[in-house]
């Protein structure tokens, strides 16, 4: 006659068999995907998406957990909705974020994944930030570097950007201004900036136009010659003969013009009058006196 303690022991062995075949019988346990790692720029927010996680379970559903395991210090970052399968990560400050994703199917099976969060400052930068030109039209050229899309600006009507706005990239920026009319320097600025970007600043500091001569009269002899005169100036000049162009004439050469004057034969004293201006600036007159 079997014995009690062996029918006990055959029903433990069967029920070992029959939770190991369950075991057996079941899928395998979830896969998290929580995504590429991202590389992104400060104060902006960024969408977690772990629909491409695997439940091995049919007509099972996950649960998801999102959580930060490391931040960067003094960072405000957070995760809006972490239980969801879709959700926004909010961060503040540079550096590098690391975020896990927790899934969990029906039978209490966990598995997770984890990206990185690479979050790098905003910048533009210029090669060059200032410029010192003389009163006359000119133009000059700056590369600009940025990882944004940016905007140049000016409240100067006398300058001019192009292009004035970009998107991230390195390219070539043309700046240029009109004549300076006034008896006076002035300066201009130039703003490129992008939301939440240091902006930097390009700055004209235009000369204020002179033009001098050595002579502001000319005794000349009854006989034939000349006399150079000497223009100190920082913008483009000319020199015009008023009175006299019967007796005089101008020979423009590197740091002036020479005066030349033919022999008077006239009897009288003669008077001629020489004009040397530049565009919009000062006008310096020179008077010629020949003997008889």
């Amino acid at each position: 006659m079997l014995r009690p303690k062996f029918y006990a022991s055959m029903f433990s062995l069967l029920g070992c068999f029959i939770a190991s075949c369950q075991q057996e019988l079941l899928p395998p346990p979830p896969n998290a995907d929580a995504g590429p790692n991202i590389e992104t720029l400060t104060y902006g927010t960024i969408l977690l998406d772990g629909s491409k996680s695997i439940n091995n379970i049919p007509g099972d559903s996950l649960r998801f957990l999102w959580y930060t395991i490391k931040t960067p210090s003094l960072s405000n970052s957070i995760i809006e909705n972490p239980s969801n399968k879709k959700t926004n990560f909010v961060f503040d400050i540079i550096g590098d974020y690391y975020l896990t994703l927790k899934v969990t199917d029906s039978e209490n099976r966990i598995d997770e994944d984890t990206l990185i969060v690479f979050v790098r400052d905003r910048f533009i930068s210029i090669d060059n930030s200032v410029i010192n030109p003389t009163p006359a039209f000119g133009k000059t050229e700056i590369k600009l570097t940025s990882n944004v899309p940016w905007l140049a600006t000016s409240n100067d009507n006398w300058i001019t950007v192009g292009p004035n706005h970009g998107d991230p990239s390195s390219t070539t920026v043309t700046i240029s201004w009109n004549n300076n009319p006034y008896l006076f320097s002035r300066q201009g600025y130039v703003t490129f900036s992008s939301e939440h970007t240091e902006k930097k600043v390009f700055q004209i500091n235009q000369q204020a136009p002179y033009l001098n001569v050595n002579a502001t009269k000319i005794e000349a002899s009854a006989t034939s010659g000349n006399q150079a005169v000497i223009v100190n100036a920082n913008t483009d000049w000319i020199s015009l003969i008023l009175i006299g162009n019967d007796w005089l004439s101008l020979d423009r050469n590197s740091g002036g013009f020479i005066v030349n004057w033919t022999v008077n034969t006239t009897g009288f004293v003669r008077n001629g009058l020489i004009q040397v201006m530049g565009p919009e600036t000062y006008v310096a007159t020179i008077e010629v006196i020949q003997s008889n």
